[in-house]
Parts: structure tokens; sequence; C-alpha cells
């Protein structure tokens, strides 16, 4: 309270007071926008939110198109593997039979455009036959492909490279064909053509600028899905193989080495061949970051757009509320005020400023302008009956004329004091019904601000006055703002881990709730055997507790508990943290305590729960925070372990 005190005093001597002494018009557009900052923030969070959700689609789109591509990549390897060794029994090819086996060839290619050319070569690379045609020999004993099938006797995977027959980039396979006795006799190649990956990445709908990239296992790229001419045979980025190559056969992150410059939600996937331990391709997928981000940001804009106009029609409606129910009828209380002062006591206060509490007010001014009124024609009457008997006193006895003269002017001197005592009697008993009528439940900060501005206006207002309203003022705007506060700080995406004391978040969560439990006659046990510390997340360590306690608080609702009760007790066990929330509620049967962890079972009617809460609780315990989070029955209830 002290410190409450200090901020206070440190307030008003900077500038505080003039903000509640300042006019009313003001003070209410100041109350209008506090009161529609919590629409802007909830606008602003949930495009924040809109933006969080396209990245994590974004990511899952990038991460999609490469498990699409590389899923069909490997539908092809093993088609081409299956073909080849269907091809490597023919009695065409064995027999080395060039016309029938090259028919055979151009007949598969015809019918398979994924291969841009078959071909057959001899032990020493010499190819024989070929669904391309050639025009001079052609050797590919120097090819990848042809020394690994050669040397392994398995299929293996070549490189990126210009095919010697069609000119073409691709990527090779080979078969090794061996004769009886376990010879090899030759090598059966597959060329692959994979532009078609272009059609399927047209055909993904995913936001403009996506792309993938096919490598060898060098890093040189096979095929790209925007721009292929200018990249196609070159490296991928240095920067970026590098990662890939050490990352796990796949993985997520955002990175720029796509096109050098763009930045990109990058996946990316490694396939192998059996007996092969560097990967025949990297797939790298991605979704360009600008245009998940301006998709968000356009979103924030339509959400301003929308509610600016509604803020400033609010902010109008304000002024003209204050315009025409306060300040005009305070202006008209005002002028009356001030021509009573000036003694005519036949004005009143208009019509429109009756109503409400200033209707009172006005009131209670005709009431005194009238009584002041009464009092006026009673002094006069009286100086005229003294006037008629100071006359007949000069005629009987003109030698009392000049006692006679001081008698009357000492009367009429009198009769001046009596006239302003009873003036400012009359304005006590008014100032005295003020106070009782202003006593009643003016308790918001608009109609403090019009007391004290009334007040002001007609030279009444005291320093306890203006104290007073600053301290009814402060504290409906002190526990607005520690409400604000609180709720602000629970969301907040915590962005990083931060080392945090598990009892004073468990006494928060209580306090949070203590309203909730009060209502419902739940009492609560915390015991602590010491103060312990962790790293993780806060808000999200309260989100469990929150959980918890709300689900426990509802089956004491749910089966009429008498005396629900609720224990919670935190320790150490094994360098960890442990808070074990235990209540008398009946605990869990038996057959659904497997499944209460699990994504939207709900033991709830429809429509009062959506079975995710326990689930993400244990996600942000197990996940996030590499901690466990257990539940079983105990007694006559359950308890809830959480270990950090």
């Amino acid at each position: 309270m002290t410190m409450m005190s200090g901020i206070f005093d440190m307030m008003a001597r900077g500038g505080m007071f003039r903000l509640f002494t300042a006019c009313i018009r003001r003070n209410l557009l100041i109350l209008a926008g506090i009161l529609a900052l919590p629409a802007v923030g909830i606008a602003i969070n949930d495009v924040f939110s809109e933006r969080r959700e396209s990245i994590a689609q974004a990511q899952a789109d990038s991460e999609r198109l490469a498990v699409d591509i590389a899923s069909e990549m490997e539908n092809l390897v093993a088609g081409a593997q299956q073909l080849a060794s269907a091809l490597a029994q023919s009695s065409e090819i064995r027999n080395q039979d060039q016309e029938r086996t090259e028919l055979i060839l151009r007949k598969i290619r015809g019918l398979n455009p994924q291969y841009v050319n078959l071909a057959v070569s001899d032990r020493t690379g010499r190819l024989w036959a070929s669904a391309a045609p050639r025009r001079s020999p052609v050797s590919v004993a120097d090819r990848r492909y042809f020394k690994n099938a050669s040397a392994t006797r398995r299929f293996s995977s070549g490189e990126f490279g210009i095919g010697r027959t069609f000119r073409k980039p691709t990527i090779n396979f080979g078969y090794p064909m061996e004769d009886r006795i376990g010879e090899l006799e030759g090598i059966i190649s597959l060329n692959f053509d994979l532009d078609f990956f272009r059609d399927l990445l047209k055909r993904s709908g995913l936001p403009p600028g996506s792309m993938y990239a096919i490598t060898d296992h060098r890093g040189t790229i096979i095929s790209r899905g925007i721009a292929p001419a200018a990249y196609v045979g070159k490296p991928l980025d240095l920067t970026l193989f590098r990662h890939i190559k050490s990352d796990p056969d796949k993985s997520q992150f955002t990175g720029s080495g796509l096109d050098g410059a763009t930045e990109f939600f990058i996946s990316h996937r490694k396939l192998f061949l059996a007996g092969e331990t560097d990967p025949y391709v990297y797939i790298v997928s991605g979704i360009p970051v600008d245009a998940v981000v301006q998709k968000a940001n356009k979103a924030l804009l339509l959400k301003l757009s929308v509610l600016v106009p509604f803020i400033l029609a609010a902010l109008l409606v304000v002024l003209l509320i204050a315009k025409f129910s306060i300040i005009d009828r305070i202006s008209a209380l005002e002028a009356t005020s001030q021509r009573i002062a000036a003694g005519d006591l036949e004005v009143r206060v208009p019509e429109f400023v009756k109503g409400g509490e200033l209707g009172e007010f006005a009131a209670a001014f005709d009431f005194m302008a009238a009584s002041l009124a009464e009092d006026m024609r009673r002094r006069e009457s009286a100086e005229a009956a003294l006037a008629e008997k100071q006359h007949q006193l000069e005629e009987l006895n003109c030698t009392l004329e000049g006692r006679i003269a001081e008698a009357v002017a000492e009367i009429r001197q009198k009769d001046q004091a009596l006239i302003q005592q009873s003036r400012q009697a009359a304005m006590g008993e008014m100032i005295t019904y003020i106070g009782h009528q202003w006593k009643q439940p003016l308790n918001n900060i608009a109609l403090l601000v019009q007391t004290l501005g009334v007040k002001y206006e007609l030279d009444q207002a005291s320093k306890d006055d203006v104290k007073s309203t600053i301290e009814r003022t402060l504290e409906n705007i002190g526990f607005m703002s520690r409400t604000i506060d609180d709720f602000r700080n629970f969301l907040r995406y915590d962005k990083e881990k931060k080392t945090f004391v598990v009892n004073e978040l468990v006494g928060w969560s209580l306090n949070f709730i203590s309203p909730s439990f009060s209502s419902c006659g739940i009492s609560v046990d915390l015991k602590a055997e010491g103060e312990f510390r962790v790293i993780g997340y806060p808000n999200e360590f309260i989100q469990v507790l929150l959980n918890i306690l709300n689900n426990a608080r509802d089956i004491f609702l749910e089966r009429d508990v008498r005396d629900p009760q609720v224990q919670i007790v935190i320790s150490s066990e094994n360098n960890r943290s442990v808070v074990a929330i235990r209540d008398n509620g009946g605990g869990i049967p038996e057959e659904i305590l497997p499944m209460i962890f699990q994504p939207y079972f709900t033991t709830k009617k429809e429509g009062s729960g959506t079975g995710i809460g326990l689930y993400m609780s244990k996600v942000i315990i197990e996940k996030n925070m590499n901690g466990s989070l257990t539940a079983r029955n105990v007694g006559n209830g359950a308890e809830f372990r959480i270990e950090i």
C-alpha cells in the first residue's frame, strides 16, 4: 500500500492532478479511448494469431510439397528398378539384339514420359542400345552410376549430367546384368526427366513464389520449380546445402538460399538407395515468407479500417452526449447562478436542464431564487412601513429630525446586514443540499469529473473535494490498470524460456481463480516444501495450472460434491520440481484414465468442453518444457502431477 501511495504521489506531481481537473469533454474522450483499447488490442491479437496460423500453414505446405515430391521420386526410382529388373531378363537384351532391344526401349519411353532415355551398355561401358538415337559411339564407363553398379552389383544412382545421346539435363540410375555364372554382362541405364515436378508445383495451389529444387549428391541442381534455365546444372547455395546436408533426413527452417535473396520457409528431404551412404537426391521446398506475412498485414489493415471508423464514431457520440447532457446544462446553470448573484431573483433554470441529478440541482437553484425573492419582498415591505412611520415622526416632532435620521440610517444598515446574512444562510443550505444530492451513486469516472467541474465553475471546489475525487478515480483506474496488466502478461507468447519461481505462479493462479472457487465453496490447501525455480515458459505453466483447477471445479459442480477440497503440494524429487494437485471429486473412471490426455477427448456435455485442455497441458509440460504431466486416482479423488 505504501508503494502504491508513492506511485500515486509521483503521478500527481507529474501532472495527473491537472488531468482530473481538466475539462469534462477532454476527460470523456480519454475515457472513451481507454475503453476502446481492449477492442483494438483484441483485433491486433487476432491478426497476430492469424499471422502465426498462416506461418504454421506455410511451414506445413512447404513440408507437404517436399513430401509429395519425395514420394513421387521414390515411386519413380522404385518403378525404374522394377523395370530394369524385368528388362535384364528379356532375351533380346541378353542376346544383344540391338534392333529389337532399341524398339522395346523406344516403346517404353513413349509410354513413360518421365524417362528421357533408356540404354544398355556392355561391361566396358560401350553403349550398344539406346531409346534415343546416337550419332556416334558412346561410352558411359566414366559415369558414376556405371562405376557403382559395376562395383556393387546393385541398383545404383548417378548424378547430374547432360545426356550424351539426348543432350538434356538428367539424373541417371544403373542396374547391373549378370550372366548365368554371375559375371557382369552390362548395365541398364535409366535417365529421368524431372521437369514434370513443375506441374506438381502448379497444381499445389501454394502462394505465388513457392518453389522447389532437386539436387544430386553433390548439390548440383537437377530440377527447379521456377526459372530452371538459370539454375539447373549449377550448385545449390553453399550455405543452404551445408545446412541440409548436416541436418537429419528431414527438417524445417527459414533461409534465403533458394534464390539468394528471398526468405523462405524451407523443408527438405534426403532420399537414399539401399547400400548407398550418400543421398541420391536432396529435395528442398520453400514458401516465400513475404507472401505469408503480406496476407496477415492486409488482414490487419482491413480490421483497422473497420475498427478506426467505429472508434471515431464512438468518440463523436461521447462528445455529443457530453455537450447536450452535461456541458450545455452546466453552462445554463452557470448563467442562471450569475444572474441570481447580480440580483435578478426572478430568473429560473431553463426546461432542458431538468431531469436526473442536474435536474435536481436546477430545482434547488429555482427554490433558492424563489426564497430570496420572497425574503426581498418582505424586506421591501418592512422598509415601506418604516418610511411611513418615519414620516409620521417627522410631522410629530420636527425637533427629533436629526435623531430620527440617525436611527433610520442605523436601521437601514442593520437591514442590509440582515439581507446579506439571509443570502449567506440560503447559500449555505443550498451547498448542504448539493452535498446530499451528490452523495448518490455517481461513482463512475465520467460523473466524478462532471461533479468536480461543476464545483470548480461555482468556485466551490475545496482541496478535500479534489483529493476525494482523485482518490476515487485512481481506485477505479488502478483496478482497471491492474486487471488489464494481469491479462496482458498471461498469452504472451513467451518467445524464450526464462527462469521462474513455481511457488509464485501457483499463488498467482490461485488468486486469479479464487473468486470462482469461493462462489462454489471450494477450499484450497497449499503446502510448499521450499521455493523452487525452473526454466520454461511462465504463462504456459499458468495455463496448465488453470486447466487442471478449472477441471476440478467442473467435476465438483457436475457431481455435486459436498465439502469440495483441492490440495496442492509443491516439492522436489530427483532434482525436479513437482506440483501435485489433488481433489476429492470421486476420481477418474479407470476405463477412460489412459485417454484423458488425448486430443478432443472429453467427458463433458456437448458444447461444454473442447477436449483439448489436458492435451495442450501435456504438450506444454512434456514437449515445450521437457517435463512430465501424469494423472492417477488417489483416495476419493484424482491427482495430477507436474514434474519439471
